[in-house]
């Protein structure tokens, strides 16, 4: 637990000024580098082995970031698929508990999402610093209370076969904790949109919580067909970096397309 915590707090060190102080280049190139490292767990959760496949693997996903950053129509599409993938066929993937392990479809799928997560990161900081720290917020804070709630509350099972510490009284409580995160949001002026109601708040916060429920067990998902505690071990206490990021993978280009509809 102590090494969990000072891992914690040694990120957060790292991260908060960086998203605020780095120039537009510094933070495109720490963006890069949590998308590298990410699809390295990527590539072997989905079977790959050794270092040239996983380094050939994420030189593909780099190759895919810039084709997305450079061509605005390639960003809409991947924001559109990824979107999809996310709030239908996720959750069908996770209903039939589908294997991901050495699956030509899960490899061509974090082609996708990654490079969807790393264009999302660099719009909405663009956007503003403070917009794109609360947005990922919404994944701490429906993820800290649901933990708690869980471990007070916890009695029924929210998907036993593949993350069985999870329970519905902690999503709930973790989204309560979001409902009320996005009140505060709100009252502090960050909205993704200014025009943006309270209510309309509420329910995109609420929203993006739990699509990053849903992205949060199917990386548990990928980590159990491929027979793995964590996706790796760059983080003390914490696993890898998809460990980390889990949630956000569906949170920042769901972000990203209410920006870019709601702006049209």
């Amino acid at each position: 637990m102590i090494t969990r915590i000072v891992t914690a707090i040694v990120v957060l060190l790292i991260f908060l000024p960086a998203t605020f102080l780095l120039p537009s280049a510094g933070w495109i190139s720490l963006a890069l580098l949590l998308t590298v490292a990410a699809a390295i767990e990527w590539a072997r959760l989905t079977g790959l082995v050794g270092v040239i496949p996983t380094a050939t693997y994420a030189g593909l996903v780099v190759i895919c970031a810039f084709v997305v950053t450079t061509f605005p129509m390639a960003k809409i599409v991947i924001y559109v698929f990824a979107s999809i993938f996310w709030l239908l066929i996720a959750p069908y993937l996770l209903f039939k508990h589908a294997d991901t392990h050495k699956s030509i479809w899960s490899k061509l799928l974090g082609l996708i999402l990654l490079p969807a997560v790393f264009e999302a990161l660099v719009e909405l900081r663009e956007m503003s610093a403070s917009i794109l720290l609360a947005i990922m917020a919404v994944a701490w804070v429906s993820d800290s209370l649901a933990y708690f709630t869980g471990r007070a509350f916890g009695r029924h099972k929210l998907a036993p076969l593949i993350s069985p510490g999870k329970t519905w009284e902690g999503a709930v409580g973790g989204l309560i904790g979001v409902a009320i995160y996005a009140i505060l949001c709100f009252s502090l002026g960050w909205k993704l949109m200014s025009f943006m109601n309270l209510s309309q708040m509420i329910l995109l916060w609420l929203a993006l919580a739990v699509a990053g429920i849903v992205g949060d067990l199917f990386e548990s998902l990928m980590k159990r067909s491929a027979g793995v505690k964590d996706s790796g071990n760059v983080l003390p206490g914490h696993g890898g970096v998809l460990d980390r990021v889990d949630a956000l993978l569906p949170i920042m280009p769901l972000a990203a397309i209410v920006h870019q509809y709601m702006a049209a």
